[in-house]
């Protein structure tokens, strides 16, 4: 099972009232463009976006949001220490079981701090244009970067210190 359903319904969190959304590619191409920032150091998402943005099917209305959020994002204190880190890993795929059931999940970014604890990242394209959804969404999103943490100090035997939910369109994600 995977990491969502090993946690709590969220209700109508993701159905109820009017919501941006920019679809699955979206999140696909952003996931990559940040994956990319952190490995490879002078990165420029304008040589591909384009040509990823066509593959997952991204309407070009949605370039700039991506762009905006990327620089954001990618300049942000937590990402620009992983990408100085020794020990960094983008896109952790794991495997766990809990609860007598196999869970999976992916972690966006792990990496070790200067200090030695470990520090999770995790990156959300939702809507959190409504205060009160966003509270929402950082109470359930809290949920999942703890299955996270526990899964990797268990997989690992490291101690992760910290974990930090990244929102695309927060104008202040440090």
């Amino acid at each position: 099972v995977s990491v969502h359903e090993m946690m709590e319904d969220p209700g109508e969190l993701f159905t109820r009232g009017r919501r941006r959304s920019r679809g699955k590619g979206f999140g696909i191409v952003f996931h990559r463009m940040m994956e990319w920032a952190v490995k490879r150091p002078g990165f420029d998402p304008h040589q591909v976006i384009d040509q990823w943005m066509e593959e997952e099917d991204v309407p070009a209305r949605f370039r700039d949001d991506l762009l905006r959020g990327f620089e954001t994002i990618s300049t942000s204190a937590p990402v620009v220490e992983a990408q100085k880190a020794k020990e960094r890993h983008c896109e952790w795929e794991f495997f766990r079981t809990i609860d007598g059931r196999v869970m999976n999940g992916v972690i966006d970014l792990v990496y070790r701090r200067a200090k030695g604890g470990w520090t999770i990242i995790d990156y959300k394209t939702d809507d959190i244009s409504d205060p009160e959804r966003r509270r929402q969404l950082d109470e359930y999103y809290a949920n999942q970067v703890k299955l996270y943490a526990e899964s990797f100090s268990a997989i690992t035997g490291e101690k992760v210190e910290a974990t930090k939910i990244m929102y695309v369109d927060d104008p202040t994600p440090g």
